[in-house]
């Protein structure tokens, strides 16, 4: 099954991200198909191939939910329909998921896990 998600670039605490088309069971630096966008959280820029975006979507490609966040927010600046069939899902839900799967900390938004120690007898 394809598959429209982020795929990092960039260096240490400086990522990027391109919004690329991938088959779904390769790893996030895999090889693929066609980059049909960008996306910088530091500087806040956003840009999506609309034209490419709806081919793929045609083909039955499925975005993942940052992604579907991302074409909303890119949509709603543009005046233009991201309607592609999918549930609404709260953005701030899909931003903390993704926050986990990066691994950022901010605050005390992410609990830490506490150490447990081994006490011998």
């Amino acid at each position: 099954m394809l598959r429209i998600r982020l795929q990092r670039k960039g260096k240490h605490k400086q990522p990027f991200y391109r919004i690329v088309v991938i088959e779904g069971r390769k790893k996030r630096e895999g090889e693929s198909i066609e980059t049909i966008g960008f996306y910088n959280p530091l500087k806040e820029s956003l840009f999506f191939n609309e034209e490419r975006w709806n081919y793929w979507i045609s083909r039955g490609a499925q975005p993942s939910d940052i992604v579907s966040v991302l074409h909303r927010r890119w949509c709603k600046e543009r005046q233009l329909s991201s309607d592609v069939g999918f549930p609404e899902v709260h953005s701030q839900v899909i931003l903390f998921r993704f926050c986990i799967d990066v691994g950022v900390r901010s605050g005390n938004s992410l609990p830490m896990k506490e150490k447990t120690s081994k006490t011998t007898l």
